[in-house]
């Protein structure tokens, strides 16, 4: 059905996504059940030019039209219109509920020539952990929980992945060690690695003619064989099985 304000995907201006990279948002904070104080407080979709009067009304009206039975429908249409290499799902804003969920899930599922990624929090609702583990498990869908030191340890599941967001320099030297990336928001030194994590590379303050944006990096769109805390375990079990037994 026709609609007097049209939804729309976000083209690839997203200087931080890069020249490849479609995404689609929803209002933040309202639509991110799994928010803890400090996302919110710190959240960069309340900042900058994210939250000018025109983005704002983009998103709600994104939000409103993905309550729709039309929703799926028109995302596969853009799919096969716009044909995008990769999608990053909610620049703003987060999965509402367990249906939205399943709503994606037969989007990335029938569009398997797009690669999709996103980070969530949502996981910290117990209603939509089951359909976000499933969207997780699809091949073309790599999927991060997504943390900060208010969350408490996001669950360990085969095939997801974990970033810490971590406020400051102070913070990130204390980053779960086992986390798989860890992003930056207040920046004062540059730093590749916090506590052994690597640092987003468009995030670590190194400078140089080249400059890292999600089109080039490739990590966090990329479906891994195995997260870090997986290689941890791998590596563990590998020892005990090599290890002969002391008598």
């Amino acid at each position: 059905m026709p609609y007097k304000q049209q939804p729309r995907l976000s083209d690839c201006s997203n200087h931080k996504l890069g020249n490849a990279i479609y995404s689609w948002s929803i209002p933040p904070i309202t639509t991110c059940p799994g928010r803890s104080h400090l996302c919110s407080n710190l959240c960069y979709a309340l900042r900058s030019r994210l939250a000018l009067p025109a983005q704002t009304s983009l998103y709600q009206r994104n939000y409103r039209f993905s309550m729709t039975d039309d929703f799926v429908p028109w995302m596969r249409l853009q799919m096969r219109m716009l044909l995008p290499r990769v999608v990053r799902i909610h620049v703003a804003g987060d999965f509402y509920d367990d249906w939205y969920v399943r709503k994606w899930i037969d989007i990335v599922r029938t569009a398997t020539e797009v690669m999709y990624f996103t980070y969530t929090r949502s996981w910290r609702d117990d209603s939509m952990l089951p359909e976000l583990i499933r969207l997780g498990k699809l091949p073309n869908m790599a999927l991060w929980w997504s943390m900060d030191r208010e969350t408490g340890p996001a669950p360990l599941i085969f095939g997801i992945r974990r970033v810490y967001m971590a406020v400051d320099d102070r913070d990130a030297a204390v980053a779960p060690d086992d986390c798989d990336l860890v992003f930056r928001v207040r920046r004062s030194t540059p730093m590749k690695k916090a506590n052994g994590v690597l640092v987003c590379p468009a995030e670590n303050g190194v400078t140089g003619k080249f400059r890292h944006t999600c089109t080039t990096c490739k990590l966090c769109w990329t479906k891994v064989r195995r997260s870090r805390w997986e290689e941890a375990l791998s590596d563990i079990l590998q020892r005990e099985i090599t290890t002969p037994d002391v008598e």
